[in-house]
């Protein structure tokens, strides 16, 4: 992996906070700045919860327009990269435990086989 192989995406995630206010208040009269709440230009102290961030999907992502090389150690993974090729291109489904060929997804964070996906996808409907 180099810059000339690879480029940098960045993934943006937000923080969701629910506030408790006054069931009278206009959201229109509601500002929150650096966390801070304001109502008609007035800070207030309201109670504030704070969710756990989704990292599921990012709000965003893009290209970010940075140096590999700055974030991420190059030389090691070339050799990591020159390994797996040595490798069948199989992965092992954490849901059912089969290999398959890699055709499958991702899913929160762990690889699903393409017959899992069809068997969840069948589930909700």
């Amino acid at each position: 992996m180099n810059s000339e192989t690879h480029k940098v995406i960045i993934a943006t995630y937000s923080q969701e906070v629910l506030y408790a206010v006054p069931i009278d208040w206009d959201i229109k009269d509601i500002i929150i700045k650096y966390g801070e709440l304001f109502y008609k230009e007035e800070k207030k102290d309201v109670p504030e919860k704070q969710l756990e961030v989704d990292y599921k999907y990012p709000n965003q992502f893009e290209d970010w327009e940075v140096d590999i090389e700055d974030y991420f150690d190059c030389e090691e993974e070339e050799e990591d990269e020159s390994e797996d090729e040595t490798k069948d291109n199989f992965a092992e489904c954490c849901r059912c435990g089969e290999e398959d060929e890699g055709n499958g997804k991702q899913v929160d964070g762990e690889y699903w086989c393409v017959d899992c996906l069809d068997d969840a996808k069948d589930e909700e409907e």
